[in-house]
């Protein structure tokens, strides 16, 4: 069994077999390193301790928080980033208790213009491809660090210059139910090879 816990993007992955998706909307992956993971840890008992954990953060972060931040506090993201994802790193080990562990990387950031004006965001679209890739770029390097895979949606939807291919998404972020089989694939066949590999 696959427990998959994040934000509003985790629904990409429910109806997958053998998959739980806990939508924790309103927790970011700032919030899962402050909190150290509690959200995974209230859940343990019904988890298994053969199951594999997935975890969808990040959309937020790279779409607002990042850039707030680093402008605020006067620091450069790529600071920012690296504290992020290490907190929410260090968060994860602690929830992990021997069980297999994957990380979803962040999609490309639409337009400003194709984003709903319900859904706040930070600068630029070029300032935030900048977040999205460097906090992807880091993900992946301290992934491997902790012995968790990684999976990269982000060449999956970018355009030429980085951002999100038009037409995408219901919002400006989250995917059409008819493009979301790509990502779905990706996912599937990691974890088929965590399979095989038992």
């Amino acid at each position: 069994m696959v427990h998959v816990f994040g934000d509003s993007q985790s629904g990409v992955y429910e109806g997958m077999p053998n998959v739980v998706v806990h939508r924790t909307n309103g927790v970011t992956m700032y919030r899962m390193g402050r909190d150290e993971a509690s959200l995974v840890r209230q859940l343990e008992r019904r988890l298994g301790h053969r199951s594999a954990l997935m975890f969808v953060f990040g959309g937020v972060d790279t779409r607002l928080h990042i850039g707030r931040v680093a402008e605020a506090a006067g620091r450069p993201f790529a600071e920012v980033i690296d504290q992020l994802v290490d907190s929410f790193l260090r968060a994860i080990e602690i929830a992990r208790r021997g069980r297999r562990i994957l990380v979803v990387g962040v999609l490309p950031p639409a337009a400003n213009d194709a984003i709903s004006a319900e859904l706040t965001c930070w600068g630029t679209q070029d300032q935030r491809i900048a977040i999205v890739r460097s906090l992807n770029d880091r993900l992946a390097r301290r992934c491997a660090d902790f012995g968790f895979a990684f999976i990269n949606h982000y060449d999956l939807y970018c355009d030429e210059r980085g951002g999100q291919q038009p037409g995408l998404t219901t919002d400006g972020v989250h995917l059409k139910r008819e493009v979301r089989q790509p990502a779905i694939a990706a996912v599937s066949s990691v974890l088929q090879a965590m399979v095989d590999d038992v």
